[in-house]
């Protein structure tokens, strides 16, 4: 089990409590290693690689939960924490399209072996609440306890890093939005798909996306 069994053996005069809450509080810092290490990744990422453009590093956002039971039901539970996390830098469709890019990529990871560290990286495009298009990094980390103590205290840890760039939109013309989004929400629907895509192009490449901006927010 790793850091986390290396904890539980050499704690043998630790009370049971004591042990696991040892155990879940290295797992928690070994995940915001990991969230910090991608952070830092995107940071410094060669733009001749960039897979969509920037123009500049914005902001990014650390998330670390852990489920309690084995009764909780973990799908559901991302779904519906993506979904508030994301409106504070997302709107419309783009939030159901990101709420289900992550739980699809937690609920794949918590379906691992336990005792494992499994991690995943996506990214995506998204529109602030002023219409601004943005790259979304995103990154996340899953650990799955083994120990039936520790179990029955925490049975997952789950994080998350998202990594906020403004977009060059210069070099993405239709077809190139069409296949990002495709490419960017394949766990969405279709038709969430097809609602994504048009609020992007709006955002994009409409004269008066601004003028209907501020009509609207009146």
């Amino acid at each position: 089990m790793g850091v986390a069994a290396s904890v539980i053996k050499d704690s043998s005069r630790a009370t049971p409590i004591d042990t696991n809450q040892e155990a879940l509080k290295i797992t928690c810092q070994m995940a915001e290693d990991q969230l910090n290490g991608f952070h830092e990744k995107i940071s410094t990422e060669d733009p001749v690689f960039q897979r969509i453009p920037i123009k500049k590093l914005l902001n990014h956002y650390k998330y670390i939960h852990y489920a309690a039971s084995e009764e909780e039901k973990i799908g559901s539970t991302i779904k519906a924490c993506a979904e508030a996390s994301v409106k504070d830098f997302s709107e419309g469709s783009i939030v159901d399209g990101l709420a289900n890019l992550a739980a699809s990529a937690i609920t794949r990871l918590l379906d691992s072996p336990k005792g494992t560290r499994q991690m995943e990286s996506k990214y995506a495009l998204s529109v602030d609440p002023l219409g601004g298009i943005l790259r979304l990094d995103i990154f996340f980390f899953v650990y799955n306890f083994e120990s039936a103590s520790l179990v029955a205290s925490a049975r997952s840890v789950v994080a998350a890093c998202v990594v906020q760039s403004a977009v060059d939109t210069n070099d993405i013309d239709d077809v190139t939005l069409r296949l990002l989004v495709n490419i960017c929400f394949e766990a969405s629907e279709l038709t969430t798909r097809e609602a994504i895509y048009g609020e992007l192009y709006n955002a994009m490449y409409s004269d008066d996306n601004e003028a209907n901006l501020f009509r609207s927010r009146r």
